[in-house]
C-alpha cells in the first residue's frame, strides 16, 4: 500500500468549473482534525485534500466526496449534501467510473 508523502496527488485536476465556477484542488498534508481527509470549502470554492500518511486510493475517493459535496451544492441540494452516506456512495461510484472507463 503507497501512502502519500509529496504533491504527487493521483487526481488528474487541479481545478475545474461548475456553473462558472471556478473550483481549485489543493493538497494539504496534514489534516486539521484527526481522521479527516479533506473538506469542500464552499466559500472558497475549494477542495482540500489531506495526503500525509494517506492511501493513494483514499485521497483519489476523498476527491470524488468533496466534488460530489460541490455537484449538490450548486445544485440547490444541500439537503443531499448533507447525507454523508449518499455523498459517500456516490462519490465512490464516480471514483470507480473514472479509474475503469476504457
Amino acid at each position: 500500500m503507497r501512502t502519500m508523502h509529496s504533491s504527487a496527488l493521483p487526481v488528474k485536476t487541479s481545478r475545474f468549473q461548475l456553473l462558472n465556477h471556478t473550483i481549485t484542488v489543493k493538497e494539504f498534508p496534514i489534516a486539521p482534525d484527526a481522521g479527516e481527509y479533506g473538506i469542500a470549502d464552499y466559500p472558497k470554492n475549494e477542495i482540500r485534500l489531506y495526503t500525509d500518511g494517506v492511501c493513494e486510493s483514499v485521497v483519489e475517493h476523498t476527491f470524488y466526496h468533496e466534488l460530489v459535496h460541490f455537484l449538490f451544492h450548486y445544485a440547490g441540494r444541500s439537503d443531499l449534501s448533507d447525507d454523508e452516506t449518499l455523498v459517500d456512495t456516490i462519490g465512490g461510484l464516480l471514483a470507480q467510473y473514472e479509474q475503469t472507463k476504457r
